[in-house]
Order: structure tokens, then C-alpha cells, then sequence
């Protein structure tokens, strides 16, 4: 059951979208943040999430032995035999928590807009790192 669960197949669109979703949510049905909301948290941790995704992403995709399989909405992102589908998803899952961050500043104010930016720096840190991946690596992901 759990192989042919694995399998690429039109589940894993659906299941691929929840997440997106999900993950927009979970960003909105936050509480009042409690001391996080300041403008040196919110700077600080948007620039290292914005250098240490790629970085951290490169890195890992260096020392993969596993093939780079082109990445595809119809398979699991959580197959270690499957490195970029993580990569692929990143940017969709790190906007999705922007743009419900991004949504609770008018219900919790605008100090909670220094939340929303580092959330925003996830979600360049993920596309940066996506962006990256496909351009070191291109010469190494199967097509087919």
C-alpha cells in the first residue's frame, strides 16, 4: 500500500495543493505574536533566511547521490529519491505562509507586519534557492 501510495499519480496534485493551502492557513490562524514582532527580529531573521535557504540548498544538493528528476506536481514532495520536489515546492509553500502572514496585518495591526516580513524572507530565501538549484544543476536533472 505505502509503495503504490508513493507513486506519481493525480493524488499527489490534490494532495500538493492542500498543502499550499494548509500552509497559508496555518499562517493565518496565528495567535498575537508575542515579543517576535520587532523590526530587528523581523530584518534579521528575512536576511538569513534569505542567505542560508540557497546556501543550505546547494550544498545538499551536492552531495545527492540520488538522480534529479525533473519535478512535477503529480509526485510526493517527501521522497528522499526525489531531491528537487522539495526544491520545486519550496517557493509555493514559503509564499503561501507570506501571504497569510501578510493577511493578519489589518486584524492585528501594522507591528505585525515585521512577522509578515520574515516571512517574506522564507519565501525569497525558497525561491532563491529553487532559482539556484536549476541553474547549478541543470546539467544533472533527468528530463525524462
Amino acid at each position: 500500500m505505502k509503495k503504490s501510495f508513493q507513486r506519481p499519480g493525480a493524488h499527489w496534485k490534490f494532495i500538493n495543493a492542500l498543502l499550499i493551502v494548509s500552509f497559508a492557513c496555518s499562517a493565518y490562524l496565528v495567535q498575537e505574536p508575542d515579543g517576535f514582532d520587532r523590526p530587528a527580529f523581523g530584518i534579521v531573521f528575512s536576511i538569513a533566511a534569505i542567505v542560508l535557504l540557497p546556501l543550505t540548498t546547494i550544498i545538499w544538493l551536492h552531495f545527492v547521490k540520488a538522480p534529479l528528476r525533473a519535478p512535477a506536481w503529480n509526485r510526493s514532495p517527501f521522497g528522499s529519491s526525489d531531491p528537487l520536489q522539495p526544491v520545486f515546492f519550496g517557493p509555493w509553500w514559503g509564499f503561501a505562509v507570506f501571504f497569510g502572514a501578510l493577511s493578519l496585518v489589518p486584524r492585528l495591526g501594522m507591528a505585525y507586519i515585521w512577522t509578515a516580513v520574515g516571512w517574506g524572507g522564507i519565501f525569497l530565501g525558497c525561491l532563491t534557492s529553487r532559482f539556484l538549484a536549476f541553474r547549478l544543476y541543470r546539467d544533472r536533472i533527468d528530463r525524462g
